[in-house]
């Protein structure tokens, strides 16, 4: 195992292997390691068992896939996570992150729109004008 998995591993109190999948990748996308992040977002998703996880799994592969520069493929994902658990507000919130960071020579077309709603604003109502 990694340094990162070792340390994690240690230092975090996770019983559930979907948890810890999620959590090296997120570490890995946060500190520069997105290719390595890869293979523990599919490990989650593999795990996932109803749509909630399903649809949290998605939200992790979609970090991953904008960390590593694929932001088409990370919208198709996220629009995949919104269909499996519309109710769930991580895909706004991942939606805004990504649009959040934008990457030099991106389109960020599709993250527009979220990112010019507040935090407060209902994620599944009409943009505003």
């Amino acid at each position: 195992m990694d340094a990162a998995g070792a340390y994690l591993r240690s230092g975090t109190p996770v019983g559930d292997r979907s948890v810890f999948a999620s959590v090296l990748a997120l570490f890995r996308v946060e500190t520069g390691q997105a290719a390595d992040a890869a293979a523990p977002a599919d490990s989650q998703l593999k795990m996932a068992f109803d749509p909630l996880h399903i649809a949290d799994a998605l939200c992790t592969r979609a970090r991953v896939e904008a960390a590593l520069g694929q932001r088409e493929r990370a919208s198709r994902t996220l629009r995949r996570a919104q269909q499996a658990a519309p109710w769930y507000a991580r895909v706004a919130a991942v939606r805004g992150r990504i649009a959040a960071e934008p990457q030099a020579g991106a389109d960020t077309a599709g993250f527009a729109e979220a990112a010019g709603r507040g935090p407060l604003d209902d994620p599944w109502a009409a943009p505003r004008p």
